[in-house]
């Protein structure tokens, strides 16, 4: 259902959107039940204007129609499952043809801790609680990719700085264990990746959020 749900806005331009929907519609209803998750839904049910093509609108329409099919229909056993980081920029039929509209806030301090420990399971590292409560303290709210991202690079810091060293020739039998390995991921490590990973979401954005979730939605 993935699949389809990702096809249909390159799919409906040469098929006939009632086909196509009801077609697949169709199959879910038969068969067991169903989640269909689709990722930055805004991308398809963006506010609906007068400068869009009329393909866009009917794909729009169609949805519109079998998503209220769905509901109706008991025996179906749908869950319709989407994310978006823009939800103001959905049209606000789409809006009211959702149940819930959950805001999944930014990790806390709590959050980001784990989210740390987690990226640096497979590493050594060498560092107290009290390390990772200053870290994530220090470390500013962001997407969970970026976070991951830092995580990566205070992982690769030991091995950077392994490469610079000066190459000498020799075999890979000459070298003790310890001189081949990277050390221990450390706390000064995390620092240097810190610097390199700047918040990518501003307050405003976040007083944005808060504004659509006040009006429209619930906090998760």
């Amino acid at each position: 259902m993935w699949d389809r749900a990702l096809g249909y806005s390159r799919k409906a331009s040469g098929t006939g959107q009632a086909l196509l929907f009801t077609t697949s519609c169709h199959r879910i209803a038969i068969n067991l039940s169903k989640v269909i998750f689709i990722d930055e839904i805004d991308s398809l049910c963006r506010l609906r204007n007068s400068l869009e093509n009329d393909s866009t609108r009917r794909i729009k329409t169609e949805l519109l129609i079998q998503m209220e099919a769905a509901e109706r229909y008991d025996k179906a056993n749908i869950f319709l499952l989407c994310a978006t980081n823009c939800p103001w920029e959905l049209d606000k039929a789409f809006l009211c043809r959702f149940q819930k509209r959950i805001y999944i806030p930014l990790p806390n301090k709590a959050c980001r801790i784990q989210m740390m420990k987690l990226s640096c399971r497979e590493n050594t590292v060498n560092l107290k609680e009290s390390d990772w409560q200053r870290l994530a303290h220090q470390r500013p709210a962001k997407c969970f990719m970026l976070e991951k991202d830092s995580s990566v690079d205070d992982n690769w810091t030991p091995v950077d700085r392994r490469n610079k060293s000066l190459g000498i020739k020799a075999v890979i039998s000459d070298f003790p264990p310890e001189k081949v390995c990277p050390r221990d991921v450390t706390l000064e490590d995390f620092k240097t990746a810190l610097k390199l990973h700047t918040a990518t979401v501003s307050a405003d954005e976040l007083d944005r959020f808060a504004s659509f979730t006040n009006s429209y939605g619930q906090s998760g």
